[in-house]
């Protein structure tokens, strides 16, 4: 009975977080819980369809314990290493501070084209924060720097050493095509404002790591799409 004892823990564990977090006064059942939860909470919304299981598996022991059939129920060890799984995905999901934090190189307006360019064949960077002064104007991509070039190669005055960022950042394709996030938001809600832009078919390069999400703090990291997808095979 040693596995339907801790399923159970961590489910009544999971049901009083989710209970924590809803903004009726009134009961709620744990579906009810758990729907109700998708539409403001990310981690509970990846793992809707996985808490509903759990619901029918945890009144599923329940009701066979009052009929002496408990055995029945018992759930699989690997059922209960997934409700601990998800249980603290919920209570302690992954930060982007934790995995992203990292020195940021920052560019300054009057940065030339040349010295990107060494940067882009030394250090392998696609993005550039561009600042002038202290205030950040702009981020710079490799998709900017291609269609600047490809402008002035049409035009034969490309000048490497006389052009200056500010002068690239005109070809971004999307103006804003970044977002701040501060450094408590969760892996998972990165990931969903990804998933949003792509729905609109807006052009996200990426997400700027500062405190507290605003663009006046010094940046702490930058994600990409491609850091999403890596972080979920390591």
């Amino acid at each position: 009975m040693r596995n339907s004892n801790d399923f159970l823990a961590a489910f009544n564990r999971i049901e009083q977080f989710l209970s924590n977090g809803n903004s009726s006064e009134r009961y709620r059942p744990f579906t009810q819980l758990v729907r109700d939860q998708t539409k403001s909470n990310v981690t509970v919304k990846r793992n809707e369809d996985r808490l509903i299981k759990f619901a029918t598996l945890r009144n599923a022991i329940v009701h066979e314990s009052t009929q002496g059939a408990y055995a029945i129920a018992e759930p699989h060890k690997s059922v209960v290493e997934e409700i601990e799984r998800v249980e603290k995905e919920l209570t302690n999901p992954p930060k982007v501070i934790t995995h992203f934090n990292k020195k940021v190189e920052t560019f300054k307006h009057n940065n030339s084209m040349a010295e990107v360019l060494k940067i882009i064949r030394d250090r392998d960077y696609t993005q550039f924060p561009v600042y002038q002064e202290e205030e950040f104007i702009g981020l710079l991509t490799e998709n900017g720097i291609t269609k600047w070039l490809a402008r002035n190669i049409e035009e034969d005055i490309i000048s490497l050493e006389e052009t200056n960022l500010i002068d690239i950042l005109e070809f971004e394709e999307e103006a804003d095509n970044y977002i701040f996030i501060g450094r408590e938001i969760t892996v998972y809600e990165a990931e969903e404002i990804f998933k949003d832009f792509s729905y609109t078919r807006a052009r996200l390069d990426a997400l700027l790591i500062t405190h507290s999400g605003k663009k006046k703090e010094s940046l702490l990291g930058i994600i990409t799409t491609w850091d999403i997808l890596q972080l979920y095979k390591t």
